[in-house]
C-alpha cells in the first residue's frame, strides 16, 4: 500500500511564510503575464509588512521569459539573495497565492492535478 498525505500536512498555517514554494493567480489584464504565475512555482523571499493595504509578499520565480521582464521587479530589499539566485520579482496580495506548501513536490503534484483537471 502507498503512502497517502493526510490533509493535516498540507497548508499547516494560515498564512504563506518566507522559504515557501507559491503559486499564484493574478488579477491583471495581461493574460499571459497571469498564466505564467499560475502554471509556475515561485518562492516566497519575503513579506513587506509596511503596508498591508498593498501587494506584500514578494515572490521569486526563475527561468522567466524575456518577453515578461518588464513586468518582474529584478530588485528586492534581499539584493545578495537576487545576484545568487538570479530571480526575477513580483508583489503580490494574500488572496491571489492560491496555494503554498514548503515541499516544492507539493506544488508540483498540485500543478499536474490542474493540469489533468483532478
Amino acid at each position: 500500500m502507498r503512502y497517502i498525505k493526510t490533509y493535516e500536512t498540507l497548508n499547516e498555517s494560515l498564512d504563506p511564510e518566507i522559504g515557501d514554494f507559491v503559486i499564484c493567480k493574478e488579477n491583471i489584464k495581461n493574460n499571459s503575464v497571469a498564466e505564467f504565475t499560475s502554471n509556475n512555482i515561485g518562492k516566497l523571499v519575503d513579506i513587506d509588512e509596511v503596508d498591508y493595504s498593498a501587494a506584500h509578499y514578494i515572490v521569486g520565480y526563475k527561468d522567466v521569459p524575456e518577453k515578461y521582464n518588464d513586468y518582474f521587479r529584478i530588485g528586492t530589499p534581499l539584493t545578495e539573495l537576487n545576484k545568487e539566485s538570479k530571480r526575477l520579482y513580483r508583489r503580490m496580495h494574500r488572496d491571489e497565492i492560491i496555494y503554498w506548501s514548503p515541499n516544492k513536490e507539493d506544488c508540483k503534484a498540485y500543478l499536474a492535478a490542474k493540469k489533468y483537471n483532478l
